[in-house]
C-alpha cells in the first residue's frame, strides 16, 4: 500500500504543479491574492486523498445505523481480563458485550497494545472489527462490515 500512496501523492503533486503553472502563464503579471487554506478545508482535501476518517464519524454512523446497541466508548481491555489497546467503541445488546469497533492509523496495527487487545477479544469470543484510517470507508462498507461481524 505504500507504494501505491507514494504513486497517489506524485500524480496529485504533478497535477497541482502543472496546474498553478497554467494559472501563472494565464495571469501573466498580474498581482494574485489566494485566500488562505482553513482547517476544515484541509480536512477536506485530506479526507478526499486519503479516507481520513475520524472517530466522529464513525460515531456518528454507529449511533444513527446501530441504534438498537448501547454505544460505549474507550473499553479497556482490562474490562474482558486482559491488557492492551483500549476498544473504540463497544456494541452492547440488553447489557451483552456484542462487538468491538476499533479505529487503526496508518502502521499501527502491528504493535504489541494493538495486537494484546485482538487477542483478548477473540479469547472472549467477541467480535473485533477493525477499520484503518487511511482507507476509503463508506458508509454503506462500514455498515456491512459491522452487521457482517454482529450477525456471524
Amino acid at each position: 500500500m505504500g507504494l501505491f500512496s507514494k504513486l497517489l501523492g506524485n500524480v496529485i503533486s504533478d497535477a497541482i504543479g502543472s496546474t498553478i503553472n497554467k494559472v501563472q502563464e494565464n495571469q501573466g503579471s498580474k498581482p494574485s491574492y489566494t485566500a488562505p487554506v482553513t482547517e476544515n478545508r484541509q480536512q477536506e482535501i485530506f479526507t478526499a486523498t486519503t479516507g481520513g476518517h475520524t472517530k466522529d464519524y464513525f460515531k456518528e454512523i454507529l449511533y444513527s445505523e446501530f441504534s438498537k446497541y448501547t454505544i460505549r466508548e474507550n473499553i479497556p481491555v482490562s474490562e474482558i481480563g486482559g491488557e492492551g489497546k483500549s476498544y473504540d467503541f463497544g456494541l452492547y445488546e440488553n447489557g451483552i458485550l456484542k462487538g468491538f469497533v476499533v479505529l487503526v492509523e496508518r502502521n499501527r496495527d502491528n504493535n504489541k497494545a494493538y495486537k494484546d487487545s485482538k487477542l483478548y477479544a477473540n479469547k472472549a469470543k467477541i467480535p473485533f472489527i477493525n477499520f484503518y484510517l487511511h482507507m476509503p470507508n463508506e458508509k454503506k462498507f462500514v455498515i456491512y462490515r459491522i452487521n457482517h461481524h454482529l450477525i456471524n
